[in-house]
């Protein structure tokens, strides 16, 4: 190596380091998981499956009160609050796991929910692919979150 070649001493030492993926995704009613979809960092590795609730707002804690989400995949749209408080809040109105549609083209790509923990996974995706879930919302159908 350069360094030894120029007098150096070089040792390396060894250190430890925990690491942790998110890796839950969606995975649509035929099977196949949806193209887009990344867990948020600091969603638990969790299995959920429920019924679609497409939500046509943010996941505001006024938005979700009156609503009877219990067992419910709640999908809502990115903006305005941070994706902890759009979890809490997902998680308080009794949603088993939450989708959060990316507000501009593409992936919702390293989301994070920062020092909070939560109970349900928490998934983002791609507004292209909010149509598909839209869809199975409105046929009644379900959908899983899985690791």
């Amino acid at each position: 190596s350069q360094l030894r070649a120029s007098g150096y001493s070089v040792t390396v030492e060894p250190f430890d380091a925990e690491s942790s993926e998110e890796l839950s995704t969606v995975v649509l009613p035929d099977g196949e998981a949806l193209g887009s979809a990344d867990a948020l960092f600091g969603s638990p590795n969790l299995t959920a499956s429920g019924p679609v609730f497409r939500l046509n707002g943010l996941g505001r804690a006024f938005e979700l009160a009156q609503l009877d989400l219990g067992g419910s995949v709640l999908v809502v749209d990115r903006g305005e609050i941070q994706f902890a408080t759009k979890a809490a809040n997902a998680e308080q109105a009794g949603a088993v796991a939450l989708v959060i549609v990316n507000n501009v083209d593409g992936p919702l790509a390293f989301g994070s929910l920062g020092d909070g923990e939560f109970s349900i996974p928490i998934v983002g995706i791609a507004r292209e692919d909010a149509a598909a879930l839209s869809l199975i919302a409105a046929e009644g159908g379900s959908v899983r979150s899985s690791p």
